[in-house]
């Protein structure tokens, strides 16, 4: 009996042993089939930086391509399994990184250690701009960056003017457009998300918003709307009327592109409180698209420009310094 039991332990042991070879195979198979397959994924993904810009060795070689940064970016957060960016771990992350941040700086207190910050000449990506109608003076602006949060600075017209950061770790960190209300100057909205990044160009990239930033309290404290969206677009119009002011910023005279020639309409200078300054009578005799104006008068600030023909009423901003 003692070779049989014998002989059958040593079948059980090379049957397991088989076994497990097999399993081990077949999962390195899987995996490498899986690898292969997210491998093929990315370049996909890759092969279309091609139709991001001119197919011109310039542009391709420019040592400076943002474009590719958030590419990269998205890559990174790229959840392999599912091929998407988790936004809602993304989001529940947020909270735990504030937590290490202080956790870190409770330790740094312990350590004689003194940080001197570097100087640099290099702005990021900004899409919003406005002067805080809060300032009699009107020198403090507000900055809103792509990828880079929201800014102020104090007075604008100082060569030696710091921009400072309202909140490095804000929810979102993509802000695309910034506006007061009318009717109380305490009240600002701010916009987070741009289409061209999250969407158009680099789909679910850090350029992906959450939703409306509202402050009561001229931008000392700032609170989520109750909006249940993920991202702003950009608001596209389907008239043919595209309203363009350039150069912009300026210091008075400027260009008004309304995109399209049309027989009247009337065009309004409105201040940020609702006071319209200038109305002027546009007749396109000669069929021109271009309305040419001098605001050299008006003290520095954010103007609406409003065009209207018709019943299409169409609206852009001026920054004059």
């Amino acid at each position: 009996m003692y070779p049989k039991s014998s002989n059958t332990k040593h079948f059980q042991f090379f049957f397991v042993f088989v076994l497990a070879l097999f399993v081990m195979f077949s999962l390195k198979q899987d995996s490498q089939t899986r690898r292969k397959k997210y491998e093929a994924f990315l370049n996909s993904e890759l092969g279309k930086i091609k139709s991001w810009g001119p197919s011109n060795s310039y542009w391709l070689q420019k040592p400076d391509r943002p474009d590719l940064a958030a590419f990269q970016n998205y890559l990174m957060t790229l959840d392999p399994q599912t091929r998407t960016v988790p936004k809602k771990r993304l989001q529940k992350a947020f909270p735990r990184l504030k937590s290490l941040e202080q956790e870190k700086s409770l330790l740094v207190e312990d350590v004689n250690l003194v940080w001197k910050e570097l100087p640099s000449n290099m702005g990021g990506r900004t899409r919003a701009l406005v002067f805080d109608p809060n300032d009699p003076e009107n020198k403090k602006v507000w900055a809103g960056a792509v990828t880079g949060g929201l800014w102020y600075n104090d007075d604008i017209t100082s060569p030696t003017g710091n921009w400072v950061p309202v909140d490095d770790f804000m929810d979102n960190l993509s802000i695309s457009c910034i506006v007061f209300d009318l009717n109380n100057s305490q009240i600002m909205y701010v916009g987070t998300g741009e289409s061209q990044t999250a969407v158009i160009i680099y789909r679910e990239s850090s350029g992906l918003g959450k939703g409306i930033l509202k402050s009561m309290d001229g931008g000392d404290t700032w609170d989520w709307l109750d909006v249940d969206f993920s991202f702003i677009i950009d608001n596209k119009s389907n008239s043919p009327l595209e309203l363009k002011v350039y150069p912009n910023p300026t210091r008075g005279k400027l260009t008004v592109d309304i995109g399209t020639s049309l027989p009247y309409s009337q065009l309004s200078v409105i201040a940020l409180s609702g006071e319209i300054l200038l109305e002027k009578e546009i007749h396109q005799t000669n069929r021109s698209k271009l309305i040419d104006l001098d605001l050299s008068g008006f003290p520095p600030g954010t103007y609406l420009i409003r065009v209207v023909s018709g019943n299409n009423t169409f609206t852009g901003k001026a920054i004059i310094y």
